[in-house]
Order: C-alpha cells, then structure tokens, then sequence
C-alpha cells in the first residue's frame, strides 16, 4: 500500500506509513521514520488501527462504503473530553471524533464512542 492510501493530482503519493500486521482483520499501520500521519482515505479497507508503543489500541479510523474516513476512535490524551467527563487530563481516555472530509472536517469535536463500534471493536477496545 503506497502513501495514505491515494493518489494526488495523478501521481502516487509517497509512502508514509507500512502495515504490520492486522487484528480482527482490521490492518495495523505505523508511520514510516519520523511520519505518524494515518489515512483519510482508503482503497479498500473498511478500517485502520494505530497502537501505542505498548501494543494497547491508540486510534482506529472508519472508513464509510466509499472508502473516505468517517469515524476515529481514539485511546490518547483528550483534554477537553477528559474535562468534560471528570476524568484525568494527563491520561488516555476512549473516545471519538466525526469525521466529514467533504465539508473539510478532519477532527470533530470529542464524544463518546457511539455503541455500536463499541459492540463492533469489543474485542480490541476490552481491557482500555
């Protein structure tokens, strides 16, 4: 897979990210040397994960049927969502964010992970 997963202006993008593995199905990405950038789009793919050096979930993106990301669901520091939920700011919190890449919304508010991706990714959510 070259670059996030697209084309630009009909040249291959270069590649920035290699898959390791998968769980679920669902491929694992890593950043390729200093790059940590993780698709908008995706050829064929219904969805992507990133861990934590530690191997624990640290974002998975949703992609809809026309391949463009909708969804990420994030295991990371949310310092807004922590507030707003009385939880500690300085660790990790599960949580999502919308995204609309037609209306250039690539990272919408925080809020809780909708139950039906929880029910979907429980296996790889259990234990966060």
């Amino acid at each position: 897979m070259g670059g996030r997963g697209t084309y630009a202006s009909g040249r291959n993008v270069p590649q920035t990210f290699k898959t390791i593995g998968e769980i679920g199905g669902i491929k694992v990405l890593e950043g390729i040397g200093k790059e940590h950038g993780f698709p908008y789009e995706s050829k064929t793919s219904d969805a992507y994960i990133k861990l934590h050096p530690d191997g624990r979930l640290k974002q998975l993106r949703v992609f809809d049927k026309e391949h463009k990301a909708v969804l990420e669901i994030g295991y990371l520091r949310e310092r807004s969502y922590a507030e707003k939920m009385g939880a500690d700011v300085a660790k990790p919190i599960l949580h999502a964010h919308r995204i609309d890449l037609d209306a250039g919304n690539l990272h919408g508010a925080p809020m809780e992970v909708p139950q039906k991706y929880l029910n979907l990714f429980a296996d790889l959510l259990r234990g966060l």
